[in-house]
């Protein structure tokens, strides 16, 4: 019997990065999508995912509010979360110093590097050192 894969939600409004992270990650991970912030928390409630990934410039509630609504939900703030976007990351950490923590990579992903993020992020064993919404 094979083990259970940990599950990735992905939450973009983009059907093509939707689409792409999962040719990336099904292999290996079991996968959710979402296309927008409001239905990421919902789902991310009521499926508990190992990990979220998500466009920083989702629709409806994006960047420091989704930060907001995961910290406040009991439900969601254990939940690691990899910002994808594709803005400066620099620039972000400056112009929004709450993200500094943030576990940010910029579009287009690196298939290798993500799986390594986000093997850091869900493992144990490296926990302390990941961002997590519960910070």
């Amino acid at each position: 019997m094979e083990p259970e894969k940990y599950h990735v939600l992905i939450a973009d409004d983009s059907s093509l990065d939707r689409q792409i992270l999962n040719i990336y990650l099904s292999h290996k991970y079991r996968i959710s999508e979402t296309i927008n912030g409001l239905s990421a928390v919902t789902s991310a409630e009521g499926l508990q995912p190992d990990i979220i990934i998500m466009d920083l410039l989702i629709p409806d509630i994006g960047g420091l509010n989704i930060i907001q609504e995961f910290q406040d939900n009991r439900k969601t703030r254990h939940i690691p979360i990899i910002f994808v976007t594709i803005l400066n990351q620099i620039l972000i950490r400056n112009w929004y110093p709450e993200l500094a923590e943030a576990t940010i990579m910029n579009k287009p992903l690196n298939q290798s590097k993500l799986v390594q993020k986000i093997e850091e992020l869900i493992l144990p064993t490296t926990s302390a050192s990941s961002f997590n919404t519960a910070q």
